[in-house]
Parts: C-alpha cells; sequence; structure tokens
C-alpha cells in the first residue's frame, strides 16, 4: 500500500520534471532532483527516483557530491571521447 503522503509528494515532483528540465542545461537538469532529493530527507532519494526518470543510484551520488560541496562533472564526456574532428576540406585522414 502506498502512503497518501507519498503519493502527495511523488505527483507534484512528477509534475516538475516534466515541465522544468527541457528548458534548464544538462547540469541544471541534474542538480534539480537531487536538490529536491536532499531538501526531502529521509527516503528522498527513492521519492525523487519514483517520481522522475533517473535512477536512484544518480539521485543519491549527486546527493552525495552536493553534501560534500564537490563540484559537479562539468560535462557528460571524459576528456577526448567522441568521434573524431573531420578534416578540413581537401585534407586527408591522419
Amino acid at each position: 500500500m502506498v502512503s497518501p503522503i507519498f503519493s502527495d509528494v511523488v505527483e507534484p515532483l512528477r509534475a516538475k520534471y516534466v515541465t522544468i528540465p527541457p528548458r534548464l542545461d544538462k547540469q541544471a537538469a541534474r542538480l534539480l532532483p537531487d536538490t529536491e532529493a536532499r531538501s526531502l530527507g529521509h527516503s528522498g532519494v527513492s521519492t525523487v527516483a519514483r517520481a522522475s526518470v533517473a535512477a536512484r543510484s544518480k539521485s543519491q551520488h549527486g546527493v552525495n557530491e552536493l553534501e560534500a560541496g564537490t563540484a559537479p562533472l562539468q560535462g557528460d564526456f571524459k576528456p577526448g571521447a567522441g568521434r573524431k574532428a573531420l578534416p578540413e576540406k581537401g585534407q586527408a585522414w591522419s
């Protein structure tokens, strides 16, 4: 059985996560559920994971970063990752 308090929290969070993240950059979109989870306290990470599409482990990692005061990742990929840049017109691949 789901407690009424739980459903009272999850539904507004779901509405937020559908409306707000498309208007944010990736870093801000990751921080939104993490700060919500932190503000909810005990079981906040699980509540946010159920309300959003984020995995519980991702949310827990974000909350840990917030509590430790460490800077969040600046990008999604490690330096040097991804596809090589196309050569200029007339140049060969190296």
